[in-house]
C-alpha cells in the first residue's frame, strides 16, 4: 500500500516561473540545443507580453463568428430591420465584420445608422495589459459580483439623444465592454420608440462558458492561464454579460427579453411595447428579407471566409500591431516549445494538487525498494526527486527519462536508440524494452509518471514490464494527457478556448509533432505505429487495465481534467 505521505505544499509562484530549468541546465551537447540557449525571455514574463497578447485577441473575435454563419443569420433576423428605420450600432469590428455596411444597406437611404466602434479603444487597452501592470482598474456602476475589469468603461453614447428617436439599438461585440449597464439600460429604454428592439450579438473574450471550458482539462487550464498571466489578468477580470443578470436589469425597461448563447456566443434581445408583440423565429439567412441592393452587403457579413488558421483573419490594424509578433509565434522554434509546453506542463504537476496528491499517498516507494522510474522530465517535475528521497540510501532508482536528460539511466543505449527513432520520424512511440535484462521479479515498484502515451503497444508491453516486478510490487502510472475528452469538450464548450488553446498547442510542441498530436484528430492511417487509427495521447485507464490483466491485483484508476491515474499490485503466479 502507499506510504500516505503528500509532498507539502509548493511556494506559490508566477505561471511563468514554472519552466523546464533542469532540462535546460543538463543538456549535454550544449551546440546541439543551440535552440535552447537562443530563446529569449525563457524565464521572463514581460518578453512574452505580446505574444500573449496576440494570442488572446488578434482576430479571435472575428475567427469566433467567421464559423457561426447561422448565429449571424439570427442576429439579423432579429433585428428585423427596415428602410427608413433609425438604427444605433455599438461595438468593435463593425466595419470590418461587414455588418456595419449591412446595416446601412438595410435601413436604405431614408433610414438613419449611428455607430460607435469600440474597437481602437479595446486595442489600445489590450496593448497596454502586461505581466506588470500595477493600474488599478475600477467599473464605476458594474452589476454583480465580478472583480474590476480593464476591458470595461462607462457608455454614454445615449445620453443627450431625444426620446423616442431610434427604432433599433444593436450591439454586437460591445456589450461586454460596458461598465454601466444600469444607466445605459435606462438610457436605451428612454431613446427608442414604443416597439424598440434592443438587439445584441456578444463573441466576449470572457464569461460562464469561457470559465467552465478553461478548467475542464489541465493543458488547455495550463496554457490559457499562462496566456491571462502574461497579460497581468485573472479570468474573472475578462470582459463579460451575464445574460440572466442582463435580462433582469432590463425588465423594467422593456416587455420582455430572451436570450440563447452557444459555446459563449451570445444573443439577447428584446422590445418594448405590449407583451405578446415579439419577434418572430429566426429563419435561414436565404430567408432574410432584404432589397436586391441590400444582399450583397448582407451575403458578406454571413459568408465564412475559407481560412486555414486563426490568424488569418486579424484585422489591418492588428496586423501592424501584432504582424510580427505573430511571425515570430508561428517560426518553429524548440525553446518555445519547452517554454510554453514543458513549463505548463511543470505547472500541472505543482497545482493539479486534487489529483497528484492522490498519486503521491498511493505510491508504494519505501526505504531499500528499487524503483524502476519511466516518464518524461523527470527533474522538472519533480518526480524522480520524490521517489529517491522515499527508498533512501538504501534503495536504488533506475530512472528512464523519455526526454532525453543526460541525468537519466541510459540502459542498453537508450538515448541513441531515441534518436534513431526520432531521426526516422517516429510521433515519440516506441517500444518500452527497459526491463528486458533485469531479472524475474526484481523491482518493487514500476512507476510511470508522464510515461504512458510513448509506449507504442501497451498489449506487448505491459507484461514484458510485469515480468521484472516483484510479486505484490506495485505498478503506478500517472499522465497529464493531451487530446483526451475532456479537451475536446472544453472545445466544443467554448469557441474562444478552442481559439486560445489550439493557438497555444501549436507553439508548445515541435512542429513535426503538431499534426500527430492535434486535437482535431487522430494519426492518420499507414503509418505503422500501433496509436494508428486513435486520437494520439489518449490512452485511458480501461486500456492499461486491458493490457495488464489479470498480471494485476487491486487494480485503482481514476481519470480528471485529462489526467488518468492507475495503480494496482502484481498478481501471485497461478499453477
Amino acid at each position: 500500500m502507499g506510504t500516505g505521505r503528500i509532498p507539502p505544499p509548493y511556494l506559490p509562484k508566477d505561471h511563468w516561473e514554472y519552466n523546464l530549468y533542469e532540462y535546460h541546465k543538463g543538456l549535454p551537447d550544449k551546440s546541439h540545443y543551440e535552440f535552447i540557449a537562443n530563446t529569449p525571455g525563457v524565464k521572463t514574463a514581460e518578453y512574452w507580453k505580446e505574444w500573449c497578447q496576440a494570442i488572446f485577441y488578434a482576430g479571435t473575435t472575428l475567427c469566433m463568428w467567421n464559423a457561426l454563419p447561422e448565429v449571424k443569420a439570427a442576429f439579423l433576423s432579429l433585428c428585423s430591420f427596415e428602410p427608413g428605420m433609425k438604427v444605433f450600432l455599438v461595438g468593435k469590428y463593425l466595419w470590418e465584420s461587414g455588418l456595419a455596411d449591412a446595416v446601412r444597406s438595410l435601413v436604405g437611404d431614408s433610414g438613419t445608422l449611428g455607430i460607435l466602434d469600440m474597437t481602437d479603444q479595446v486595442l489600445e487597452t489590450v496593448r497596454e495589459l502586461g505581466p506588470r501592470r500595477t493600474v488599478q482598474y475600477e467599473a464605476a456602476g458594474a452589476t454583480g459580483s465580478r472583480a474590476a475589469r480593464p476591458l470595461v468603461w462607462p457608455l454614454t453614447c445615449f445620453d443627450g439623444l431625444p426620446e423616442g428617436s431610434l427604432d433599433r439599438v444593436v450591439f454586437f461585440n460591445g456589450g461586454a465592454h460596458v461598465a454601466n449597464w444600469e444607466h445605459v439600460a435606462s438610457e436605451i429604454s428612454r431613446v427608442l420608440g414604443e416597439h424598440g428592439r434592443l438587439v445584441m450579438a456578444e463573441a466576449p473574450l470572457g464569461g460562464r462558458e469561457f470559465e467552465n471550458a478553461l478548467h475542464l482539462d489541465s493543458h488547455y487550464e495550463s496554457f490559457i492561464l499562462r496566456v491571462l498571466s502574461g497579460l497581468g489578468l485573472s479570468e474573472n477580470e475578462l470582459p463579460y454579460v451575464d445574460p440572466r443578470g442582463l435580462s433582469e436589469l432590463l425588465r423594467p425597461h422593456f416587455a420582455w427579453t430572451r436570450w440563447w448563447s452557444h459555446r459563449g456566443i451570445l444573443l439577447l434581445y428584446g422590445a418594448k411595447g405590449k407583451h405578446g408583440h415579439e419577434i418572430a423565429v429566426p429563419g435561414p439567412a436565404a430567408s432574410l428579407p432584404c432589397s436586391d441592393e441590400a444582399r450583397g452587403p448582407v451575403s458578406a457579413f454571413l459568408a465564412v471566409k475559407p481560412v486555414t488558421s486563426s490568424w488569418e483573419l486579424m484585422t489591418e490594424r492588428e496586423r501592424e500591431i501584432w504582424g510580427e509578433t505573430v511571425e515570430d509565434i508561428l517560426t518553429p522554434h524548440m525553446g518555445k516549445c519547452v517554454t510554453w509546453g514543458g513549463g505548463s506542463l511543470c505547472w500541472n504537476y505543482r497545482n493539479q494538487r486534487e489529483i497528484t496528491d492522490i498519486m503521491w499517498s498511493n505510491l508504494a516507494a519505501k526505504p531499500g525498494d528499487k524503483v524502476m522510474v519511466i516518464g518524461e522530465f523527470l527533474h522538472d517535475l519533480g518526480t524522480l526527486e520524490e521517489v529517491k528521497r522515499r527508498v533512501g540510501p538504501t534503495g536504488q532508482v533506475f530512472p528512464v527519462d523519455i526526454t532525453a536528460s543526460p541525468c537519466s539511466y541510459d540502459y542498453k543505449g537508450w538515448q541513441a536508440k531515441r534518436k534513431a527513432y526520432m531521426d526516422l520520424g517516429s510521433p515519440e512511440e516506441w517500444p518500452y524494452d527497459f526491463a528486458d535484462d533485469f531479472p524475474d521479479e526484481f523491482f518493487d515498484v514500476l512507476f510511470l509518471p508522464q510515461g504512458v502515451h510513448h509506449c507504442n503497444n501497451w498489449l506487448r508491453d505491459a507484461p514484458r514490464l510485469l515480468r521484472a516486478v516483484k510479486v505484490g510490487g506495485q505498478v503506478m502510472a500517472i499522465e497529464c494527457g493531451i487530446n483526451r475528452p475532456e479537451m475536446a469538450l472544453a472545445r466544443d464548450l467554448s469557441a474562444l478556448v478552442q481559439v486560445v488553446g489550439d493557438r497555444v498547442f501549436r507553439i508548445a510542441l515541435p512542429e513535426w509533432l503538431v499534426g500527430p498530436l492535434s486535437p482535431e484528430g487522430p494519426l492518420p492511417a499507414g503509418t505503422g505505429y500501433g496509436h494508428e487509427g486513435r486520437p494520439y495521447h489518449d490512452v485511458p485507464t480501461a486500456h492499461l487495465r486491458e493490457a495488464f490483466g489479470a498480471g494485476l491485483t487491486d487494480v485503482c484508476s481514476l481519470e480528471y481534467k485529462g489526467w488518468i491515474l492507475f495503480w494496482g499490485y502484481k498478481a501471485p503466479r497461478t499453477v
